[in-house]
């Protein structure tokens, strides 16, 4: 069964972890395994539609990447003949003769004109439709459940959010001994085995300011230095809004986990 979360954080900010959002993965894609969206609280309509929005945009471009996948050595193949035929074509039938690099710079151009067709074409076979309907149907189908665990990261997403940007900053980075709050999951669940990984895939992808702090973050607990730099980057960051820190401070509990 695929698992997806939907955390809740109001004013528009939701995160849905897709199950999906992976698109590197999308070869292993079963269209007959069932869907399931784990959500802390009862969803709602918008959130709802939010959830299938979400996932039916995963899913087509997971297609796409898993038919590139596909048909890349047959495009490879057909692009290097297409290739060789025009640059040959340009050197030994047109009766002027071509540099080179002109003729070398033509049979490129052809040669992309065409692979680029050829993506477009495999894009819309009956194939690829066919996989993405299945994929859709399945998702469209698919089963709510209420999930302790995400309620307990929406009030701690809450929780951070209260904090001083200041404070919460310095909590980041340890600074003097500070520490951010605690938060404990049952991840042992077997709703919730695959959560964190998919929770980090998805930071990494969808969220890539608070990945790299949060890279940053394991860089300076391991070393033990730079406490007081990271915090004041956190708090310029956070000052400015250019970066959501208790989405940052939640990050580094889930993994932690």
């Amino acid at each position: 069964m695929k698992s997806c979360y939907l955390i809740n954080r109001g004013n528009n900010k939701s995160l849905f972890i897709s199950a999906y959002g992976d698109y590197s993965s999308s070869r292993g894609w079963d269209e007959n395994e069932d869907v399931c969206i784990y959500s802390g609280t009862t969803v709602t309509k918008d959130q709802k539609d939010f959830s299938l929005y979400t996932l039916y945009t995963d899913i087509d471009r997971g297609v796409d990447r898993w038919i590139q996948d596909v048909r890349y050595l047959p495009k490879l193949l057909i692009g290097g003949a297409i290739f060789l035929v025009t640059y040959f074509f340009f050197s030994l039938a047109v009766r002027d003769p071509i540099p080179v690099l002109d003729e070398t710079i033509i049979a490129l151009i052809v040669t992309t004109i065409s692979v680029v067709a050829l993506s477009r074409r495999d894009k819309k076979s009956d194939i690829s439709l066919k996989k993405r309907f299945e994929l859709k149907q399945r998702a469209s189908e698919s089963r709510y459940e209420i999930a302790p665990e995400l309620n307990l990261i929406e009030q701690y997403l809450y929780d951070c959010a209260q904090f001083d940007t200041i404070e919460l900053s310095e909590k980041i980075a340890k600074v003097e001994g500070k520490n951010l709050p605690p938060l404990s999951l049952e991840i042992s669940n077997d709703y919730m085995i695959p959560f964190k990984e998919q929770y980090l895939t998805y930071i990494k992808l969808n969220q890539k300011e608070i990945y790299s702090l949060y890279n940053r973050y394991l860089n300076v607990v391991k070393t033990k230095k730079g406490r007081e730099a990271f915090s004041a980057r956190l708090l310029k960051l956070g000052m400015n809004s250019l970066t959501d820190l208790p989405l940052l401070a939640t990050t580094i509990m889930i993994a932690n986990q």
